[in-house]
């Protein structure tokens, strides 16, 4: 047999290992409309809020639209079994933006009030945190600029500890559940 199964599994070990440890860039601009994701020296851009024009929708779309609803429904009716999920969903979620490293925050406000513009001028000019600059102004502009960065490994535990500890066998239970007359 030899070595070639066991180099092949340290190749697939060593490049699982790069995916993981290796950062993920995120960037977001508003002014722009884009959200940048970099890995890797790969580079996806994706423009943001234009909307394309669509197909008309099929039959079947809604259709499958309407059992996910009837579906929905049927899980808000338990209510301990929703409030268990909002618990470890919630729990979940703080963990995810713990993982997420903001290197900069840039936004700069505006409201259609200059009064408010004046107060909110007052506030944000006493805020100073290391890479945030928040500011405001008064010529009715609003942007927001943000450069974030995470670890694949800690996204893959967020989530494999959210779905670790879901109540699978009421979720089933409960979406299966038909009342009789």
């Amino acid at each position: 047999m030899g070595a070639l199964p066991y180099i092949i599994l340290l190749a697939i070990s060593l490049g699982i290992l790069v995916f993981l440890l290796t950062p993920v860039s995120l960037r977001f601009d508003s002014t722009q409309k884009y959200l940048n994701v970099e890995w890797m020296g790969l580079s996806i851009t994706k423009s943001i809020g234009r909307k394309k024009p669509g197909r008309p929708k099929e039959k079947a779309e809604k259709e499958k639209k309407g059992k996910i609803k009837a579906l929905g429904l049927r899980l808000l009716r338990d209510r301990d079994l929703i409030f268990e999920l909002f618990q470890k969903g919630y729990r979940s979620m703080i963990d995810l933006l713990q993982s997420v490293s903001i290197r900069e925050i840039e936004a700069t406000f505006s409201t259609p009030d200059p009064v408010w513009n004046g107060v909110l001028y007052g506030i944000f000019t006493n805020i100073h945190f290391e890479n945030v600059n928040l500011s405001m102004n008064f010529q009715n502009i609003n942007y927001v600029r943000v450069w974030g960065q995470f670890y694949s490994y800690k996204i893959v535990k967020v989530g494999a500890g959210l779905l670790i500890r879901l109540p699978y066998r009421r979720i089933i239970r409960t979406a299966l559940y038909t009342k009789k007359h």
